[in-house]
């Protein structure tokens, strides 16, 4: 049991090397889930009732949240390649979201207004999801 626990200790000792370097290849990705809720959330703002369950005020407190978790997470300000990854995936996610917003208020298709609306839905949940509260 103790040769178990020396083990143990030994691998959690180890362990922080291969999880910082993990963490570098974390960053990106963080930074890009944070740039499209960003602009899924930009584009909700721009037409906040079109799902009448959401509530506009909790929207524009996750936006604000998502800018500054956005604006932490970029590295230092040399980095201009990944600020314009980071813009690039917002505005693309702003227009993918613009898309399906459109769909949802004007399309005479019913079935695509639902399904616009629940993937709209699912897409800000699942944004809001990802905040610690």
């Amino acid at each position: 049991m103790i040769r178990l626990a020396t083990y143990l200790c030994a691998a959690f000792l180890i362990a922080p090397a291969p999880a910082a370097i993990a963490m570098q290849g974390a960053v990106p990705s963080r930074v890009q889930d944070f740039a499209i809720c960003l602009g899924r959330l930009s584009a909700m703002m721009a037409n906040p009732g079109i799902l009448p369950d959401l509530s506009p005020d909790q929207i524009r407190a996750d936006r604000q949240d998502f800018t500054d978790l956005l604006m932490a997470s970029l590295p230092g300000a040399t980095d201009s390649d990944m600020r314009h990854k980071a813009m690039t995936w917002r505005v693309q996610a702003r227009a993918a979201q613009s898309g399906l917003l459109r769909i949802a208020a004007y399309s005479t298709d019913a079935r695509r207004v639902r399904i616009a609306q629940a993937t709209l839905r699912r897409q800000v949940l699942a944004c809001h999801g990802m905040l610690p509260r």
